[in-house]
């Protein structure tokens, strides 16, 4: 039977067992729930006639989306060859906007609050030598901030129905993933290496002690090249990296050890009381070199 003769299903049904032929002749590599293959280029052109068989019947919608080769395999670099790569464990949350899922995870984020709320109280006072009133007047501002937050969780829980459309969203547990990280080779044959944010490893810095840096008068043009390609990133993907050091850093906060990674992470709020003290003290103490 030829290949243009067959129905859609039976396409698909082709194309399945042709790209699971082709992946059995490796081994996988075991990953968290995935299996991991390092093919070739002459394996990835079969696997790009596969697809050729079913574009035809990709029409840019929801329900065509299943013809193509991402249905059954998920290619990493489709357009680079990738020279090493890494594979590290990491814990992630989801976003949850669906109301109803939102309302069963209120009790558990007004926890996690309180919690933050007392810890951040108690790592103040463990750290600063301050007076019986300062004391008496940052325990009226924990008391004021604990009631704040009891009021706006029985506020959407008492209330649902004025909250439904407000779009709420709450993070998921954090669910053990897999990332990968690879590095390829660019158009000129050279190996690539992109540079990283280590988010865990983020530190406050005083105004004062910040100082611009001007690419334009960079003269080392391979640096150069990499700094542009770095704050393209940066800027592209600057919402969901600010949401990411949010994250950590409420993890760090609350202890939260379910995630592992948290616990190699610089201790921020310690740092933060260090950067303040910095700005405290007078700059003339210290000589000039």
């Amino acid at each position: 039977m030829k290949k243009e003769q067959l129905s859609k299903k039976d396409l698909l049904l082709y194309a399945k067992n042709a790209t699971q032929s082709i992946l059995n002749s490796f081994v996988a590599i075991k990953f968290i729930k995935a299996d991991l293959f390092i093919v070739n280029k002459d394996i990835y052109s079969k696997l790009l006639e596969i697809d050729s068989l079913l574009l035809p019947h990709k029409k840019d919608t929801r329900k065509t989306n299943i013809y193509s080769i991402d249905t059954f395999v998920n290619i990493l670099n489709p357009t680079n060859t990738a020279f090493t790569y890494t594979l590290t464990p990491v814990y992630k949350r989801k976003q949850i906007s669906d109301f109803s899922k939102v309302q069963l995870a209120l009790a558990r984020e007004y926890a996690v609050s309180i919690k933050m709320l007392n810890h951040e109280f108690d790592e103040y006072i463990q750290n600063n030598d301050i007076s019986e009133l300062t004391y008496q007047e940052k325990l009226q501002e924990l008391d004021a901030r604990l009631k704040l937050e009891k009021q706006y969780f029985e506020a959407i829980n008492n209330n649902p129905d004025k909250y439904m459309h407000n779009k709420l969203k709450i993070a998921t547990q954090p669910i053990l993933h897999g990332q990968i990280r690879y590095y390829f080779i660019n158009k000129d044959g050279e190996k690539e290496l992109k540079g990283t944010l280590r988010i865990s490893h983020m530190i406050p810095v005083p105004t004062s002690e910040l100082e611009l840096y001007d690419l334009e008068n960079e003269s080392d043009s391979t640096y150069k090249d990499l700094v542009h390609n770095e704050m393209i990133f940066i800027r592209k993907h600057r919402e969901k990296i600010i949401s990411n050091a949010k994250v950590m850093y409420n993890q760090k906060v609350s202890n939260d050890t379910t995630a592992g990674y948290v616990k190699s992470a610089l201790d921020f709020q310690a740092l933060e009381v260090l950067c303040d003290k910095y700005e405290t003290i007078d700059s003339s103490l210290y000589p000039v070199v």
